[in-house]
Parts: structure tokens; C-alpha cells; sequence
């Protein structure tokens, strides 16, 4: 869930300027700075924690591809593959839950659009509200 909606707001602010990049690149670095405490939190060794979280670097940039890519098709059959792939980690979820899960990506990605780029980078994000 922090990675979908990591991938969401920098999706928004991405390429629109250079403090918008800085607020981006600075994002993606406390990601990983948290990825990688985590992992030493979990008892990872030192030796093999830099490979781990250049995993998930590479993890969630196919992620971030994926939704980024869905989200320009606008049928929803791609978007819930790629929910369905790396959201649920292939393990197929209700119709339902994937359909609602869908339309809550769609409708926090079309919000963000719509929030002011300042707003964005000073923090000042707001997600859609999850319904069923």
C-alpha cells in the first residue's frame, strides 16, 4: 500500500518542474532509507540489506510503471491485473474487493490531478476515500 500510493503522488508531481523533482527524489530516498531500516529493524545483516533494498528499488519501479501505465488505459482490465499482481501478490482477491480497490486507485489518481501542485510538494497531499 505505501509503494501504490508513493507510486500515485509522484506520478503527480513528476516532471513538473524542479522543485516538484526535488520534492519527488527526496520522497523515493525516504522510502528506501525507511525500506532499508526497516529491514535492519527485522534483524537483516548488514551485508545483505543493500541487495534487499536494491530489490525492492527494482520492485517498485515495475510497480510504478505498471499502475502508471493502467492508468492510461482506460479500460479497467489492466489496472486490476496490476493491483491483482502486486497489490495482492497474485493471490486473486473477490471480484468485489478488486473491483472497489480499482475504482479507489482511479478515483485517488484523477484527485491528486486535481490538487495544486504547491499544496502537493508542501505535503499537503489528500487521498480519495475508500468505499466498497
Amino acid at each position: 500500500m505505501i509503494v501504490l500510493h508513493a507510486a500515485l503522488v509522484l506520478r503527480r508531481i513528476r516532471g513538473r518542474g524542479k522543485r516538484a523533482d526535488g520534492v519527488a527524489q527526496l520522497m523515493l530516498e525516504i522510502l528506501f532509507d525507511d525500506m532499508d531500516r526497516n529491514l535492519r529493524e527485522l534483524g537483516v545483516g548488514d551485508l545483505s540489506v543493500g541487495r534487499k533494498v536494491q530489490e525492492m528499488a527494482k520492485a517498485y519501479l515495475g510497480r510504478a510503471t505498471a499502475y502508471e501505465n493502467a492508468l492510461g488505459d482506460e479500460s479497467t482490465s489492466e489496472l486490476e491485473d496490476a493491483l491483482a499482481r502486486n497489490l495482492y501478490r497474485g493471490v486473486p482477491p473477490p471480484p468485489p474487493i478488486l473491483t472497489a480497490m480499482t475504482r479507489y486507485v482511479r478515483t485517488t489518481a484523477t484527485g491528486l490531478d486535481a490538487q495544486s501542485l504547491d499544496t502537493l510538494c508542501a505535503g499537503g497531499v489528500v487521498f480519495a476515500q475508500p468505499r466498497p
